[in-house]
Parts: C-alpha cells; structure tokens; sequence
C-alpha cells in the first residue's frame, strides 16, 4: 500500500474514529472530515497516527 488511507486503517485495525481521536489527540471533525475528503490529511496528523500505532511510515511513502 502506498497511499495512506485513514478510513481503511481503521476498518483494518477494527478501530472506531473515538477510539483514534483519542489516541492522536485530535477533534473529531478533523477525523471526519479526512475520511470523508473535505480535508487533506497533514503531515502532523499522519505522524501522529503512525506514532501512535507502531506504523513504519516509509511503508507509505
């Protein structure tokens, strides 16, 4: 996989948007917002999630 995609992250790792928002500390409009593609998901927010889930980021480079 190439491109990161949040929504297929999720299903895949059977997470809810509660359950990451909490985890990256971010509001979940953002969340929501990303998933639904009214908003590019930033670097930081990407960051976040890998850091916080052990995801090896050059794997979607």
């Amino acid at each position: 996989m190439n491109q990161f995609n949040l929504k297929e992250f999720r299903f895949h790792m059977n997470l809810t948007q509660k359950q990451v928002i909490e985890k990256i500390g971010v509001p979940n409009v953002t969340i929501t917002q990303i998933e639904n593609g009214r908003k590019p998901m930033s670097r930081e927010i990407k960051k976040k999630i890998f850091e916080a889930y052990g995801i090896d980021e050059k794997q979607y480079a």
